[in-house]
Order: C-alpha cells, then structure tokens, then sequence
C-alpha cells in the first residue's frame, strides 16, 4: 500500500480567488526595557491590501517567545502589552506597554533580533 503525501500549497486564496501572500520581517535591535516603541521599514506597495499582521517576540535567553495575533496586539488576560500602532506607506510602528511584560531586562539584549513580523496581504 502506498500512501500519498501531499505537500501543502504554497499559495493561498480567497473565496473570489484573489491570492493571500505573507511577507516576513525581521523586528531587528530593539531594547525594549528603555525604548518602548519600534519603527520595521515593510517595503509594500499598497498598505490598503494588508488585511492580518501577526508576529513573535523573542525574550533575551531564546527560552520563550510571545506569540501576537491578527489584530497586531498582544494581551496577557486582559491587559495589553504591545501593539502595532500604525502603519504607512514606508514603515510600521510596534509600541510596548509602561510596566508589562517587554518592559524588563529579559528584552533589553541589542545584538539580537527581537522578533518577526508577518504581514498578510492581497496581492
């Protein structure tokens, strides 16, 4: 018996068939424990096609990462800790919370990438 195993599509769609592509970008050097916002260059043409940017913090000791979802926010309970603020033709802005979670010496290491961004867009 042999077993077919696809592997997974290497595009997505649409229920109109417009195709959903992700682009990855690196957060870079980012002290978070002193600076409590980030400014990532995207490089998108058309800021009105991003419909999801989800991404990962990273803590200092590579022992945990922190996972934010669809709305760009990450929230411990109730109580936000980060959030992408805005968004414009040439960057995007990632602003952490006074007294959360970022705002500690677990995330004040500038020889290492922060995280990852993930912007979901038509395209």
């Amino acid at each position: 018996m042999e077993i077919n195993n696809p592997t997974p599509p290497d595009r997505m769609y649409t229920d109109d068939g417009e195709m959903i592509r992700c682009k990855k970008l690196n957060i870079g050097f980012w002290n978070m424990d002193t600076s409590s916002s980030r400014t990532v260059s995207h490089g998108l043409p058309d800021i009105t096609k991003i419909i999801s940017i989800t991404g990962i913090i990273i803590r200092d000791d590579n022992a945990q990462v922190y996972i934010f979802g669809g709305k760009g926010t990450f929230t411990a309970g109730t109580f936000p800790q980060l959030s992408v603020t805005y968004i414009n033709t040439v960057s995007l802005s990632l602003v952490r919370v006074d007294g959360s979670t970022f705002d500690s010496n677990n995330f004040d290491d500038i020889t290492m990438n922060r995280g990852f961004l993930f912007l979901w867009y038509l395209g």
